[in-house]
Parts: structure tokens; sequence; C-alpha cells
């Protein structure tokens, strides 16, 4: 999501609500930008693990809040902006496509007028799981509203396949910036897997002006080797890196460290699977202590909370992340990848 972090910044830096809702439009659909082909089967994270990023202009920290249902909460703060999220979802096998349904919404607050838009997701799927070459597909509606003064963002992500007229609809997505009169100003057109545009409604046809279209997002052009890499961008290969000061540095609850995920990454597969092993074995051991203890797991840096403006149960950041990070205090966080002799005899 946040590999496309230039879009949010340009939002940040327009005064008028309704042509920041097109920029947040363009953002809104650029993180499924290069995942038709990712079928890959991600990694489950561990229950309390986190991740840090530092961007230009921004930091994101995400913690594990949920093993069953698996829930990662996710804040993303800038100078002018800040990101709320979680990847609740749920799925529904269909006997060819997997079908996977956002549950929590997307927050983006921006610090100039206190604008709050709330973003509906849509639907993503796993294709031909049984039989053929499977792809990735994102269909449904997603609507992105400003709380604050009712305008509204409804785009329509199309299934993939073909129109009656036989011209191709993969990715196809088209929407609507509408005020909170239900006034159109903008109209959105694009591809989510190749790039997004707008137009302002044309005076005369009241429709899409083909004559004034600006390029909102166009989709990075695919590494070499790109199915030898897992499929990901350049921004998303070098999320896993790890220098000896961020080694250092990093909480021992940080993604980085995941001993199974590094032996992968180097091609190391007899000891990656070791490691999960042994690290799903300690995740069931601190599982077991705190039954036997009736404690109740609780995140380290997220809560779960009502949200006032749209009445949903979200996910917000309790605790300073970036201020245990400086004064590099992590004494509250637990050891979710070492080989203590501790944790073997709660296994045991």
């Amino acid at each position: 999501m946040m590999g496309n972090a230039y879009i949010m910044q340009k939002a940040a830096e327009v005064d008028d609500p309704l042509l920041r809702l097109c920029h947040l439009a363009a953002f809104s659909v650029a993180q499924y930008g290069l995942t038709m082909n990712r079928v890959s089967k991600p990694f489950n994270p561990i229950l309390g693990e986190t991740f840090e990023y530092v961007g230009d202009n921004w930091k994101l920290v995400a913690e594990q809040v949920s093993h069953h249902p698996p829930v990662s909460a996710i804040y993303v703060k800038s100078a002018g902006y800040d990101i709320r999220m979680n990847t609740s979802m749920s799925t529904h096998f269909w006997g060819k496509s997997l079908e996977f349904k956002p549950c929590g919404l997307k927050h983006y607050n921006f610090h100039d007028n206190n604008d709050h838009y709330v973003v509906h997701r849509p639907i993503s799927a796993c294709r031909n799981i049984i039989f053929g070459t499977m792809y990735i597909d994102h269909y449904g509606k997603m609507t992105i509203k400003n709380t604050r003064t009712g305008d509204e963002c409804t785009m329509e992500f199309h299934k993939a396949g073909k129109s009656m007229f036989g011209k191709s609809k993969n990715g196809s997505v088209e929407g609507e910036i509408k005020d909170a009169d239900g006034n159109i100003h903008y109209y959105i057109q694009g591809k989510w897997n190749d790039h997004i545009y707008m137009s302002p409604v044309n005076p005369d046809k009241k429709g899409f002006d083909e004559n004034n279209l600006t390029i909102l997002w166009q989709a990075e052009t695919t590494p070499e080797n790109w199915e030898q890499i897992y499929r990901f961008t350049k921004f998303a290969l070098q999320l896993n890196k790890i220098t000896p000061s961020m080694r250092q540095s990093l909480p021992p609850t940080d993604s980085r460290l995941r001993t199974d995920q590094r032996a992968l990454e180097n091609g190391d597969l007899t000891l990656a699977n070791t490691e999960k092993h042994r690290l799903e074995e300690k995740q069931r051991g601190r599982r077991k202590k705190r039954e036997k203890e009736v404690v109740d797991w609780k995140p380290n840096y997220f809560e779960e909370y009502i949200d006032p403006d749209t009445g949903t149960q979200e996910f917000k950041l309790i605790r300073d992340y970036w201020e245990d990070s400086k004064n590099q205090d992590w004494s509250h966080l637990p050891d979710l990848f070492g080989e203590e002799e501790e944790e073997e005899e709660i296994i045991s």
C-alpha cells in the first residue's frame, strides 16, 4: 500500500475535499496494482509480531493483534495525514475460487481540516485454484466517504471477463465523485492493474470529458525475473531488508527477525521448515501458559474501540511505538523468535 505514498502526499496538499477524494480513490485502487498473479500463500504472522517502516515523510507500525482469526492492525503517521486499518476478512470457498471479503474499514485522517475519509473495500478472490492458471481478481463496490462533509466516491470494480461486445474488462474500474447533495464533480476510470485517471464533468454533455484527463496513478514496470521474486514490486522487495544497526535497534517482535522467513529468503528450505515448526510450537507454548494462568491476550500497541464517526469496531494505537524505539524500551515485549529453555519447558 505505502509503495504509492506519493499519492497520499498529493492528497494532503490539496485544499478542495472533492479533489482530495480523487487522489484518495487512486491511492485506494493502486494498492491492488500488481496483485493479479501474486498467488503464493503469505506468511501467517505470529501473535504479537510487529513491523515498522520509515518512509519519506511517513512512518508505519503494524502488529498482529489476533491469531484466530488472523488480524493485523496498521497505523501510518505523516505530517499531513494518518491512516488506520486492519486486515480482518471473511473467506468463502466456491469450488473453483476462494473469496476474501474485507471486514474492517480503512480510515484516512487529514490534519489541516480534520477530514475523515472512510473506505469500504471491494471483494478479492483467487480464481482457478483447482484447474487452470491461478490469478487474483477484485470486484464489487469501493466507497470512500468524507464523514465531515458528506462527499463520497463510489467505484465499481468489474469482474474479470469480457463484455457483451467482446471487450476485455479485466481490472476495469469506474466511479464518480459526488458532493453531499449528490452532484457529480469528477469521474474516475482506469484499471486496478494498470492506471487510474480522472476527468471533471463535461459541462456540455454532463459526462466523462475525454479531452480533459489527468493521470492519478500508473502501475510501475515489473522488475526483471519477476516470477522468481514472488511478483513483488521493487518497494515490497526491500521490506525484509535488515542491516547490523537495524538488528540492534529493532524490537524482538519485528518480522525481520523471523528465522523461518529469513531462511526461506536465503533459499534454505530445510531450515525454513524446521524453524517454522519451532516458532509455531513456541507460540502454542505461550498460549498454554496464558490459559494456565488465566490471562487474556492483549496487543502491546493497539486496542479495539468503537469509531465515533462510523459506529464500527476498529483498532487504534494506544502506546507510542516510536517513543519506545527512541528510548530502546522493549522490556514489555515477548521474545517471539528466540530459543529459551523456559519456552521449551512450557511446551512440554
